[in-house]
């Protein structure tokens, strides 16, 4: 991999900067425009910034260092998707309060450092949605990048991306007496076109949830990271990989449909998200889905289960 690839960028940590709104203030979240990579391949991208913050390193910090143990993706105001398994062996000390999870967004007007309020842990897909915090400056046009949502079943054959950090090294730093961090990181983009797909879940061990098998490698770091369509929309999360005996590699995908019909609590500014709500009732200027007709859920009242219905569509 291209060693030139590898940045340190270093941010400070302040307190929430949007905790007390002046009149006037405003704020922007816009989608990210994605362009898939011309062929299959795995490249290490040049510029870490390159989708301006709104692809994340998912960290957990104690009072001693910080480790990148993951990727995530906003897809609406201090709202991201990981994978569940990356959070998985932190639990116990995350609710003991022994350590914290946080994300950083390398935007191209610098660090967003943002801490997780809140994770609601979905039971039958590995993904987890984050409520998030944000404890950086604010960017100077005070605008914020986000994904665009698609429920569409991508057809065999056709062309995904896959997105993530992987970190050499993450540490806590000073800067000036004050409390930051630094990330010695690369961004992972892998390309690769779709082998099968398994709408009703792969196994009942391994991936019982939809997942699609994607002709392309991915390492460690890049869980719960984004997957993106030829139309630059999120359809995916990263949640496992194979090396095949000749070398190559294949990637398996978490669709997205549970996430969009579980309820969930947080959002950025805080003041502006109460209560539970599913992603499919958010505003779609704040959450942009692509045919979200394709989703409904039906709710047990006694159980409190959602079940997930989903009308395929390419």
């Amino acid at each position: 991999m291209n060693e030139q690839a590898k940045k340190q960028v270093v941010g400070r940590v302040v307190n929430d900067p949007a905790a007390n709104p002046k009149e006037g203030d405003t704020l922007g979240f816009q989608p990210i425009s994605v362009t898939l990579l011309p062929k299959n391949a795995t490249v290490v991208m040049e510029n870490i910034d390159a989708f301006d913050g709104a692809v994340l390193s998912f960290h957990f910090a104690d009072a001693d260092e910080h480790n990148v143990e993951g990727s995530a993706i906003i897809v609406a105001p201090g709202i991201a998707l990981t994978a569940k398994h990356v959070i998985k062996s932190h639990l116990d000390r995350l609710m003991k309060g022994e350590r914290h999870a946080m994300c950083i967004g390398i935007a191209k007007s610098g660090m967003n450092v943002w801490t997780v309020k809140k994770m609601t842990i979905l039971t039958d897909v590995d993904i987890v949605i984050l409520g998030l915090e944000l404890n950086s400056a604010m960017p100077p046009e005070r605008t914020f990048r986000q994904a665009i949502v698609s429920t569409r079943l991508p057809k065999i054959g056709d062309r995904l991306q896959i997105v993530g950090f992987r970190a050499n090294s993450a540490t806590r730093s000073m800067n000036n007496g004050e409390r930051g961090y630094g990330v010695d990181a690369m961004l992972l983009v892998s390309a690769g076109v779709v082998k099968e797909r398994y709408p009703q879940g792969r196994d009942k061990a391994m991936l019982p949830w939809p997942v699609l098998e994607v002709d392309c490698p991915s390492w460690g770091g890049m869980s719960g990271g984004p997957v993106f369509d030829e139309g630059g929309h999120l359809i995916g999360l990263l949640c496992s990989s194979l090396e095949l005996e000749d070398g190559d590699g294949v990637s398996y995908v978490s669709l997205l449909w549970q996430a969009l019909t579980a309820k969930f609590e947080g959002g950025w500014p805080a003041q502006a998200f109460e209560g539970k709500r599913t992603l499919l009732e958010l505003a779609p200027q704040i959450c942009p889905i692509v045919r979200p007709e394709a989703i409904s859920y039906t709710l047990d009242e006694l159980t409190g289960r959602v079940t997930t219905h989903y009308t395929p569509w390419e």
